[in-house]
C-alpha cells in the first residue's frame, strides 16, 4: 500500500466528481490510505492511486446554418484537478459530409477526426480553448463529438469521453425546401339535419347530405361536416402550398347546385347513429353525435343552430349528377389547413352547405363509411419544409385515416 497523499483542499473537493468527494479528514493520520472529500451519499474509503486529474470537455457550435456555410466549433478542455494533467490529448470527430478547413494550433484532420496529440500539461483549475472550422454540406443534421485524455489518472471519464451532452453539439443545415404531397381520409364526418328537437344524426351512415329536402311535413336543411387529422403527417413549421378536397356524389334528384365549404369554428362529434335507407331523413341521435342543435348530443350546443362556421366560404363549386368532385385548391383552403398546422387545437374541419333557398336541392355524398373505398372523401395536401427541419418525417402519398 502506497504512502498516503495529501488531503485535498475544500476548494478542490468542490470540484471533484461525486464518486470521489470523501471526508478530508485522516490524510495525515499515517493510515496508509488517503481519505478525500465526503459525499454523504457515497462514504467510501479509497486507496491512494497517485495523482489524478478530472478532465472535462465542453463543445459549442451553431444550432442552424445554411448549406455551404462555414461552421466554427469551440472546444473547451478544463482540468478540475486535483492534480496537473500531463500529456493531454484532444480529438474532435467531425460529422459526415463536412469539409475540413482548419483547426487551432495547426491540428490536422485524418480519417474524419481532428487530433491534438501534444497539448502538453494542463494545470489544475485551468482551461484551454481550441477551434475547428468546417464547411457545411448541402443538408443534414451534423453531430460533432469531442474527447480528451491524458496520462494522468482521470477519476471521472464520463465528462470527457464524448458521452455527455456538454461534449456534443448538433447543427441543422437548412437546405432547399423539400416538397411533399399527403392524402388523408377523414377522421369523422356527419350530417346536421334541421329539426326543432335536434335529435337527428347519421354518424355511422355511409352518406352525408347538403341542400334542402322535405322532412316532417316541411322543407328542412341538410349540412355535412368533415374533418381531417392533418398534423398526423404534416410537421409543425411546414408551409401549405396546395389543398384539394375530393368527394363523391352518389344520389341526387336535381341538376347543378352550388356547394360551399366553410371553416368550422367549434368542435363536434360523430356518434353511433345510423339513418335508415339512403339516410336522407336521419336517424335517432346517439351520445356525442352532432345534430342541428348540438355539437355533442345531448348536452353541448352550437352557438347558433346549424353549426358555428366562418361566414366567408373557403371554396365553392357547382355539383351536378353522380360522380367525383374536387374543391380547390383555393387561397382560403390553403389558409385553413395552414391554420390547423400552426394551431392544431383549432382544427374542426369544414361544413358543407348547399343551396338552401327555393326548391329541393339535396345532394348525397359518400362518407368514410362508404363500402366503396374509392368513393370515400380524400384531402390532398401539398406542403414544403426546410430540409432537415421537420420534427416529424413526412410521408409521401401516404394513406391516413380510416
Amino acid at each position: 500500500m502506497r504512502p498516503h497523499a495529501a488531503a485535498p483542499t475544500a476548494a478542490a473537493c468542490g470540484r471533484l466528481p461525486r464518486a470521489h468527494r470523501l471526508a478530508a479528514a485522516f490524510a495525515a493520520a499515517g493510515l496508509g490510505f488517503a481519505v478525500g472529500c465526503m459525499d454523504f451519499g457515497d462514504p467510501v474509503l479509497q486507496e491512494d492511486d497517485g495523482p489524478s486529474a478530472d478532465l472535462a470537455v465542453a463543445k459549442q457550435g451553431p444550432g442552424i446554418v445554411s448549406a455551404a456555410d462555414t461552421l466554427t466549433y469551440l472546444i473547451t478542455t478544463t482540468n478540475f484537478g486535483p492534480n496537473e494533467a500531463v500529456q493531454v490529448r484532444l480529438s474532435d470527430l467531425l460529422p459526415a459530409g463536412v469539409t475540413f478547413i482548419s483547426a487551432s494550433r495547426g491540428a490536422a484532420e485524418s480519417g474524419g477526426a481532428v487530433g491534438w496529440s501534444a497539448l502538453g500539461a494542463l494545470p489544475s483549475g485551468s482551461s484551454v480553448v481550441d477551434t475547428v472550422r468546417v464547411l457545411a454540406p448541402a443538408s443534414g443534421t451534423l453531430l460533432n463529438v469531442a474527447r480528451a485524455t491524458s496520462d494522468t489518472r482521470d477519476p471521472d471519464p464520463t465528462n470527457n469521453d464524448g458521452s455527455e451532452p456538454a461534449s456534443r453539439t448538433a447543427t441543422i443545415v437548412r437546405g432547399a425546401d423539400s416538397v411533399h404531397t399527403v392524402s388523408f381520409a377523414p377522421v369523422r364526418d356527419n350530417t346536421l339535419y334541421e329539426d326543432a328537437q335536434g335529435d337527428l344524426s347519421n354518424g355511422r351512415g355511409s352518406g352525408m347530405f347538403v341542400g334542402t329536402t322535405e322532412s316532417r311535413g316541411g322543407r328542412a336543411r341538410r349540412r355535412a361536416l368533415v374533418a381531417f387529422a392533418v398534423t398526423d403527417s404534416i410537421p409543425a413549421g411546414a408551409t401549405i402550398r396546395n389543398v384539394q378536397l375530393q368527394l363523391t356524389v352518389s344520389r341526387t334528384i336535381v341538376g347543378a347546385r352550388a356547394v360551399r365549404l366553410h371553416r368550422l369554428l367549434a368542435d363536434w362529434g360523430e356518434g353511433a347513429s345510423a339513418a335508415a335507407g339512403h339516410g336522407g331523413a336521419g336517424g335517432p341521435a346517439r351520445a356525442n353525435d352532432a345534430t342541428w342543435l348540438h355539437r355533442f348530443y345531448s348536452s353541448v350546443f352550437w352557438s347558433a343552430p346549424g353549426g358555428d362556421f366562418a361566414s366567408t366560404a373557403s371554396a365553392q363549386i357547382q355539383v351536378t349528377g353522380n360522380g367525383r368532385y374536387t374543391w380547390g385548391s383555393t387561397a382560403a383552403m390553403v389558409a385553413d389547413v395552414q391554420s390547423w398546422i400552426d394551431g392544431p387545437a383549432g382544427n374542426f374541419g369544414w361544413i358543407m352547405i348547399g343551396e338552401e333557398l327555393g326548391s329541393t336541392s339535396t345532394k348525397r355524398f359518400e362518407t368514410r363509411e362508404s363500402p366503396v373505398a374509392a368513393n370515400r372523401p380524400r384531402l390532398l395536401v401539398e406542403f414544403s419544409t426546410p430540409t432537415q427541419v421537420a420534427t416529424r418525417p413526412p410521408i409521401r402519398s401516404a394513406d391516413h385515416g380510416r
